[in-house]
């Protein structure tokens, strides 16, 4: 129940960082356009009405500028940047995936290269400590009956 409150409230913490984040692009979206909005007017030159903008040539170039440089330069340079240590991150991982393929690998050699004869010497090692073990036990237990 403690776990189902703390992952609802983690959700409902979500929801508001995303509903935070979307009113902000929504309100720079509209600041953007806000100026080119506010400078449309409409020009009467003999007989043709035509829209026009209020702007003089240079600070219509700064707000093209500015807005080509936050609407397009700065988020593809992100994307660049973050896209390249995706990279670089999947490049390590995909070395040390390696590093333990191979090494899982040469075990798997080994193990496959111990032919009969290591085998049986090893099992006969193995029954050689088992009796040595069986000797000293049946020693102390005669030494505790005696005592």
């Amino acid at each position: 129940c403690l776990r189902e409150t703390k992952i609802i409230e983690n959700d409902k913490k979500n929801l508001k960082i995303i509903f935070i984040y979307i009113i902000f692009l929504w309100t720079l979206a509209i600041l953007f356009s806000l100026p080119k909005t506010i400078s449309v007017i409409v020009v009467n030159h003999e007989g043709l009405t035509s829209c026009g903008s209020s702007f003089d040539h240079f600070f219509e170039q700064v707000y093209t500028i500015s807005k080509w440089i936050f609407a397009f330069a700065f988020p593809y340079t992100l994307i660049i940047l973050f896209s390249t240590l995706l990279l670089k991150f999947l490049k390590e991982w995909s070395k040390k995936a390696q590093l333990l393929l191979g090494s899982a690998a040469s075990l798997k050699s080994h193990a496959t290269n111990l032919n009969a004869k290591d085998i049986n010497e090893a099992s006969k090692l193995f029954e050689e400590e088992k009796t040595c073990q069986d000797t000293q036990n049946e020693g102390n237990l005669m030494i505790s009956l005696i005592v």
